[in-house]
């Protein structure tokens, strides 16, 4: 069946024209069926499956299938879900006039009971790129997971949140029958933000999508909304008012080139595509399709954070793996010093001056410190095997992770003030694991008061004996403490306060805590920020 030339049409069209001129223009295709057989289909139909206009009209739909199987087992789903109070919505790949595979995305609804002849209204969206976008996202995801798997169950939980969040889409809708109600049915509920003008560069009609969009549900406020001009933000910078960007001839997107603006009332922001729909004639000037692209473009930067994310992440495996080796190398110079250093202070006898013997003890006090920073950088760098929970002595492991940091410390003017309970019996646990949030927590406090004036620059730790046989760490600092509405988020995974900051170490400090049978939380302080984790004791 050919396609019908257009109508022909008064100064003034009727709407039932104008319903059928907008959807034979707009960038989704339309369909109408019978007995699946395909009895009228828009120009952007025929176009996303490589036909000429008006081609597809009374083909049967089967020619859209790559095999009799999918064809069947789609007439086997409808049969099964189609009523006359349900949308039919699937993703599936069908296949062009040229023999090219191509996804696409198809809702549609009965319009009589079910049976051989039933009447059926179908809209159509090529998903081809989406479903690339996908899996291209799906393979950066599997590989941040295996970069992290090893820290954290957690992360792999956000990561498939992120995935079903990625896949949920806006069901496309639309309702239609052959007379004026079919087109004026489909142009309310299409899934697309339209606006058409009149030849005069006036808005004549705004279907509810883009109403939505605007955020605006009368007439009044809607006329407000079309006119403001601060409501539209433009990529130069510039403002003006969505009737004017329209109306405006000095630039007409399309779907080439669609213009990209900011569209911010109230609190409501979202970023808008705006396409123009060609060749619309007998005075109706031009309709607007707008889609609404704001969560599409925050993937595209979540995309982007974590694909820095996970080469820092190698960049610090790479520093790790070459502190370890430098530890290794030192460990026997300092060995052989010191064995050097013992055999002179055996040799000197009765008469020496006791200011070289103090000096030659001094010296060893030195290089068995060394000695121990390298053993502890050693142990806290290298690979850890699985080992059973042990008796760690708390006092005696905060003194080993501050003599470890003695350095980043000192280069930081920073100070650190200890208080230890009396008594404090011993935690069960990996020491090493929870040096790993001493570490990281300490640090965290200096890098929080690099702002702070010197001599204000204090670290406060505290080990306390709590109840049911638990012992509590506290450590809090001087700095600008965490914003209010950063704390709730703080343990998330890529939430972070730094500029430079991957997001991750409170995420596995807390991991390493909750592991331990303990709790890491965030206290309310009136100055800095201030942590407090708890661990399990021996009994």
């Amino acid at each position: 069946m050919s396609q019908a030339p257009p109508p022909s049409f008064a100064d003034k069209p009727s709407r039932h024209m104008l319903w059928r001129i907008v959807l034979e223009n707009t960038i989704v295709g339309i369909s109408y069926m019978r007995d699946r057989k395909l009895v009228w289909s828009n120009p952007r139909m025929a176009q996303i499956y490589g036909y000429e206009p008006g081609e597809l009209d009374g083909q049967p739909v089967r020619i859209l299938y790559a095999s009799d199987h999918d064809y069947a087992e789609v007439g086997q789903m409808i049969a099964a879900k189609f009523n006359n109070h349900e949308f039919y919505t699937h993703e599936r790949s069908q296949i062009r006039k040229d023999g090219e595979v191509i996804w696409c995305r198809i809702s549609g609804r009965l319009l009589e009971p079910l049976g051989k002849a039933s009447a059926s209204v179908w809209v159509i969206q090529e998903i081809t790129d989406k479903k690339r976008a996908e899996d291209q996202i799906r393979r950066i995801n599997q590989r941040l997971e295996q970069t992290v798997a090893r820290r954290t169950l957690n992360l792999s939980r956000k990561n498939a949140a992120l995935r079903e969040e990625i896949e949920r889409r806006r069901a496309a809708q639309a309702a239609s029958v052959e007379s004026r109600e079919k087109y004026q049915t489909l142009f309310r509920h299409v899934p697309l933000g339209l606006l058409v003008l009149d030849a005069g560069g006036e808005v004549v009609e705004v279907n509810r999508t883009l109403q939505q969009y605007l955020g605006v549900s009368t007439r009044s406020a809607l006329a407000k909304a079309l006119s403001d001009s601060s409501y539209v933000q433009l990529p130069d910078g510039g403002t003006t008012s969505l009737a004017s960007l329209v109306r405006e001839h000095r630039y007409v997107p399309t779907s080439a080139d669609p213009l990209i603006f900011v569209w911010e009332r109230s609190s409501r922001r979202r970023r808008v595509i705006t396409m123009v729909a060609t060749a619309l004639a007998h005075g109706l000037g031009h309709a607007f399709v707008f889609t609404d692209v704001t969560e599409q473009r925050r993937r595209s930067e979540r995309e982007r954070v974590q694909e820095a994310a996970l080469a820092h992440a190698g960049r610090l495996s790479l520093m790790g793996q070459m502190t370890s080796a430098l530890a290794h190398e030192l460990g026997q110079p300092l060995n052989v010093a010191q064995s050097y250093l013992a055999g002179v202070m055996r040799r000197l006898d009765a008469d020496a001056s006791p200011e070289i013997v103090q000096a030659m003890a001094k010296a060893a006090a030195h290089l068995e410190q060394a000695g121990a920073i390298i053993r502890n950088v050693r142990g806290f760098v290298s690979r850890q095997h699985y080992r059973p929970a042990q008796a760690v002595d708390l006092p005696e492991l905060l003194n080993q992770t501050l003599t470890l940091l003695e350095h980043p410390l000192r280069s930081a003017s920073t100070r650190v003030k200890t208080s230890i309970d009396d008594g404090l019996v011993p935690i069960n646990g990996n020491a090493v694991e929870v040096q790993q949030v001493l570490v990281n927590l300490v640090m965290n406090a200096i890098e929080a008061m690099h702002g702070t004036p010197a001599a204000e620059r204090w670290v406060e730790i505290r080990l306390a004996q709590e109840a049911d046989a638990f012992a509590s760490v506290t450590i809090a600092d001087h700095g600008p403490g965490v914003p209010a509405e950063l704390a709730p988020r703080l343990f998330d995974p890529y939430v972070t306060t730094k500029a430079d900051g991957l997001g991750m170490g409170l995420m596995i400090c807390r991991t390493i805590i909750e592991s331990h049978g303990g709790a890491l939380r965030l206290l309310n302080a009136r100055r800095g920020a201030v942590f407090r984790f708890t661990l399990r004791q021996t009994k």
